[in-house]
């Protein structure tokens, strides 16, 4: 069964019945938070995915990548690319000290 994931925005009983009708189970979290349980079925807890975790790290790194200053788009890709070898070795590194 494909599985519809959606952040709490899209939290509505009606857009939750009509993707079931579908076949397609939804995963959106509540607007309250939280785990629950309704007619013997468990809610997943919202969680922050890895991608919006790399941007935010990366915007907060490399601020040049954010405000593009250079006149050029070869040379904005180029510290792009720069700042993902950074980040990905920084992660790699991290996870054979581990």
């Amino acid at each position: 069964m494909p599985v519809l994931e959606a952040d709490k925005g899209y939290d509505a009983m009606e857009l939750r019945i009509s993707v079931l009708q579908m076949k397609i189970f939804p995963m959106i979290p509540y607007k309250k938070g939280g785990k629950r349980e309704k007619n013997g079925i468990v809610y997943l807890e919202k969680k922050r995915w890895m991608v919006e975790r790399a941007i935010a790290w990366l915007q907060r790194k490399y601020r040049r990548i954010v405000v593009r200053w250079e006149r050029r788009k070869r040379y904005w890709e180029g510290f792009l690319s720069l700042a993902l070898i950074f980040f990905w070795t920084a992660k790699l590194l991290k996870s054979l000290k581990d």
